[in-house]
């Protein structure tokens, strides 16, 4: 059993989501939240991948490269979470949601999602501009097209992670996880999950 602080965009803090509800006490259960989650990644991934592979197509170059870092994108989105899970495993409580209002995951709509992919895609560009490829305007074309697919594989597989985390530990404790709505709710307290019967 893990944390569930912040989301697998890179939107934590105190600061407004571009794509998750910012001040919300409701507790949701926290599997069904990231398989939302990693749901919404999934839809943005398939268009900006298809850009991805058209831009590929046009200017001539090798698809593997392309393919290459969207599998980087989807381990490492992975692999964060993993780490996340392990690190933070001894850290985390749990704690009796009893009188708490409960409610269903908030719908993640997927253009604001995508928004949020857009935003955080300029973090992966320059490693996708210069790693593996000399650094031309050609490559930078092509690091622009690819690099939000790339995150929206590391969102997508991040978020299925922490949802089959989040399943396997209700079954391990018998109770459901809840966690906030809010973003902000969620920040201040990143190591709590809530539990109510099953």
């Amino acid at each position: 059993m893990g944390t569930v602080t912040g989301t697998v965009v890179c939107e934590g803090g105190p600061r407004p989501s571009i794509a998750f509800v910012h001040d919300d006490p409701t507790l949701v259960n926290a599997a069904e939240w990231w398989a939302s989650v990693a749901r919404t990644a999934v839809l943005v991934l398939v268009p900006f991948a298809l850009l991805g592979a058209l831009v590929t197509i046009a200017a001539g170059a090798p698809a593997w490269r392309f393919e290459a870092w969207l599998a980087a994108g989807a381990v490492a989105g992975a692999g964060v979470r993993l780490a996340a899970l392990a690190l933070s495993r001894r850290r985390v409580v749990l704690r009796d949601a009893a009188g708490a209002a409960t409610g269903a995951a908030p719908r993640i709509r997927a253009a604001r999602f995508a928004a949020a992919v857009l935003a955080r895609a300029w973090v992966i560009w320059p490693a996708v501009a210069l790693v593996g490829a000399s650094a031309t305007p050609r490559q930078a074309l092509l690091a622009a097209a690819w690099s939000p697919a790339v995150v929206a594989a590391w969102a997508a597989c991040g978020a299925a992670v922490m949802a089959d985390a989040m399943r396997r530990a209700e079954q391990a404790h018998g109770v459901r996880l809840l966690i906030p709505a809010g973003l902000r709710q969620r920040v201040a307290d990143g190591h709590v999950l809530h539990t109510a019967p099953r």
